[in-house]
């Protein structure tokens, strides 16, 4: 899964109680989490996600998926969820579109997806299409701006942040999920409707398919 593997809380780092990335690779009830906060705002960079698509394709596509919930009273919701488009060797600056959702977030977790397009603005107020180079960046990543209204506070858990690029070789539609650092190195066997899949890289790995809509049909 693209994950990120460095988080930046920019000017709300006194907001944050647990920040650690792996908390946010995968679904195992270890947070990414904020103190406990009321009538405030909060931030997040997600970069480092280690991409590695092949050059010359044409990126049709950015899904965003973040699995995440509050604990307390307080409403909870989201102000920004933008990318963030590499402008140096280390910084980045986020980029509309604004995906943000109207919805309070609950306490109850949650999967969230977030379809970005192929295109963005960039600060110049052009447009352009994301490139492999940008995405494959280590500052490229998510940019997530919270809110947390009045009461008696509420605390930010987010589980897990993944990236999906979908991209064009040729007149093949695919897309990219994965963080080893070759695709190679992945081996799928198709069993009906499953499929049993062998990686050549130690390490925690999810494997998730979905439907076009979405849908999970299989975790491994």
């Amino acid at each position: 899964i693209g994950i990120p593997n460095i988080i930046v809380t920019g000017i709300s780092t006194d907001r944050w109680a647990v920040v650690n990335p792996a908390n946010v690779h995968q679904i195992d009830g270890r947070f990414v989490e904020s103190k406990v906060l009321k009538l405030t705002h909060a931030n997040l960079f997600f970069r480092d996600f280690r991409f590695s698509l092949p050059t010359g394709v044409t990126i049709q596509g950015i899904d965003v998926r973040i699995i995440r919930k509050k604990k307390g009273a307080n409403p909870v919701k989201d102000v920004t969820v933008a990318l963030l488009k590499p402008i140096n060797d280390t910084e980045a600056m986020g980029k509309g579109p604004n995906l943000a959702k109207l919805d309070l977030w609950t306490e109850t977790i949650n999967t969230v997806w977030y379809p970005f397009p192929s295109t963005a603005t960039d600060a110049n107020d052009q447009v352009f299409q994301w490139t492999p180079a940008e995405v494959n960046h280590p500052a490229f990543g998510l940019f997530l701006g919270l809110s947390c209204g009045a009461g008696k506070g509420a605390v930010i858990q987010i589980d897990k942040v993944e990236l999906t690029i979908k991209y064009l070789q040729g007149t093949i539609s695919y897309t990219q999920t994965n963080t080893i650092s070759s695709i190679s190195s992945i081996n799928l066997k198709q069993l009906g409707r499953k499929f049993q899949v062998n990686v050549s890289e130690e390490g925690n790995y999810l494997f998730t398919v979905r439907t076009t809509s979405g849908v999970i049909v299989q975790t491994t």
